[in-house]
């Protein structure tokens, strides 16, 4: 006679627990899973297209991308300075990026944000009463592990947001802390925008 979980008492435990706490079912495994995925995409920011990407699954035509991915994870210190990923839309650039985020994600502070988004979270501390300092903002992104801005070139900044994204760019190369960045630009719009 099997045992019955005492959540879900339609499903039956299984001889080992998979996750160190005891039994559980199946249905306690997917609880768990999703619980997981939704740390990962609110801690790192991962959009939820790409909660499951993985470097396992390679997007077809990008071998390059994936070795230096695959590097950047395994051995982060490696390239000490980063990525630059360019390409047209759809070539699997933030795929890619996920897929590095989501392996580290637990070993490594990392952190995804679109280029907007960035420019919110700058801009959101500019606001009376705001929660954070434009410093702490900054300080919190130079101090990741590993930092990924995406959408780079697609929306307008100001002097002062691009001022500050040199701020944080350089902090983390003086640091060695590898920052990725991806965009839709040529190689001479990304020299236009990074400098």
């Amino acid at each position: 006679m099997s045992a019955v979980c005492a959540k879900h008492p339609d499903e039956t435990l299984r001889s080992e627990a998979v996750f160190g706490w005891g039994q559980d079912c199946g249905k306690c495994e997917g609880v768990y899973r999703t619980k997981v995925k939704n740390r990962i995409c609110d801690e790192i920011g991962v959009p939820i297209r790409f909660e499951g990407a993985s470097l396992s699954h390679q997007a077809p035509g990008q071998e390059h991308l994936w070795a230096a991915l695959k590097i950047l994870v395994s051995a982060p210190g490696t390239i000490p300075t980063g990525l630059l990923i360019l390409g047209k839309t759809g070539t699997g650039k933030t795929h890619g990026i996920c897929a590095a985020l989501n392996a580290m994600a637990g070993i490594k502070t990392c952190r995804y944000l679109s280029a907007r988004e960035f420019m919110r979270e700058i801009a959101g501390t500019w606001k009376s009463g705001a929660p954070e300092t434009e410093t702490h903002v900054v300080d919190r992104l130079i101090r990741l592990d590993c930092l990924a801005l995406d959408e780079m070139g697609v929306h307008g900044t100001s002097q002062t947001a691009e001022g500050i994204l040199t701020e944080v760019l350089d902090a983390r190369y003086s640091a060695m802390r590898p920052t990725v960045l991806a965009g839709n630009l040529t190689p001479m719009e990304a020299q236009g925008i990074l400098g």
